[in-house]
């Protein structure tokens, strides 16, 4: 079980390294994150769809395909800022009215209109042939099946607003990050960390956030993981999630807050990005992150727990579903941006 988990751990981390590694050297049309875009695509739509799944084997009113188109609409208009630097050619105008996030209200928006309006016709089809009982389910599953959509599409679109977000590094730090890339181009590792920097000083940095948010978070999931299973006495929350323990949390927290502290204060100075922040920034980012990540692991379980499932899916051996994975992103993404706004690193 555990080397199936590190086994697709080193898979995902590959692609997602190349990817950062080809938007920090070969970024199409200028624009930074264009190749993250099918790693979006997959872990966003994928955990609808599953979590639509799951909803659908308790409440068979739901409709995982509606739901899925669902999420798409409301994918693609939370990308637009993506999309219109890469179409135009020029970044996003800063002084654009709606916005980052008002492109993610709006995709939301319209989704929901979209779907309500099959509801309406389908509600009028039940109760004409079945009566007022089965046009009910109709608009319940309506209402049911905005939850994947407003859950996981909102959140998981935040992503982009954080990789857009314009840091102001120290100058210095910026012709660092140049100077070592040849350096750092010598080994396989250290080259996908080049691409990294590369990323990061193209999109205003913002790229180093985004690592270093996921990085937080999916430490704290492993120090929770590694420290419940030696040293876990207390259970955490024994009806929604049996196998969590406080102790297990705590060792998240102490993994996490560790790892803040190192990537921020050693490993982007090493790569010559200086992003500034203060002493005690690092540890209130890894708090409020372990803190979000739990949420969001109790938030699936419960789900499980009620569909009657183990794990979300199967497309991933040895850790599940695709759920499974971005279960603890999903509230990341949000304090992330929150904490990158208070410059909390």
């Amino acid at each position: 079980m555990l080397a199936s988990r590190l086994f697709s751990a080193c898979i995902i981390l590959g692609c997602v390294f190349s990817c950062i590694a080809l938007d920090g050297y070969f970024p199409i049309g200028g624009q930074s994150g264009v190749w993250m875009l099918p790693i979006f695509a997959l872990l966003s739509l994928g955990t609808a769809w599953e979590m639509s799944q799951m909803m659908a084997a308790k409440w068979p009113m739901v409709i995982s395909n509606r739901v899925l188109f669902g999420a798409v609409v409301a994918s693609l208009a939370g990308i637009f800022p993506i999309l219109y630097g890469l179409m135009m050619r020029r970044p996003y105008p800063t002084d654009c009215p709606v916005g980052k996030l008002g492109w993610i209200v709006i995709g939301q928006f319209v989704a929901f209109m979209l779907l309500a309006i099959d509801a309406m016709f389908r509600y009028t089809k039940a109760d004409r042939e079945h009566g007022h009982d089965a046009a009910a389910e109709v608009a319940h599953g309506w209402l049911l099946s905005l939850a994947p959509i407003a859950y996981v599409i909102a959140p998981m679109s935040v992503w982009w607003s954080v990789l857009l977000h314009r840091s102001t590094p120290m100058e210095s730090s910026q012709l660092g990050s140049l100077q070592l890339g040849a350096t750092l181009l010598e080994t396989a590792p250290a080259g996908a960390m080049a691409g990294m920097s590369s990323a990061a000083t193209a999109s205003g940095f913002g790229m180093a956030h985004v690592i270093g948010i996921v990085l937080i978070v999916k430490m704290a999931d492993a120090g929770a993981y590694f420290v419940g299973k030696r040293m876990g006495r207390t259970k955490l929350a024994p009806v929604i999630s049996p196998g969590k323990t406080v102790e297990g949390l705590m060792g998240g927290f102490v993994v996490a807050g560790l790892s803040a502290y190192i990537y921020y204060k050693a490993i982007l100075p090493g790569l010559g990005i200086s992003l500034g922040g203060t002493l005690w920034g690092p540890a209130v980012m890894a708090g409020l992150l372990t803190t979000g990540g739990v949420v969001g692991d109790l938030t699936e379980s419960m789900v499980k727990r009620a569909a009657g499932v183990k794990d979300s899916g199967v497309s991933i051996p040895g850790l599940g579903g695709i759920w499974d994975v971005t279960d603890s992103l999903i509230p990341a993404a949000i304090l992330g941006y929150l904490g990158v706004l208070a410059n909390l690193y």
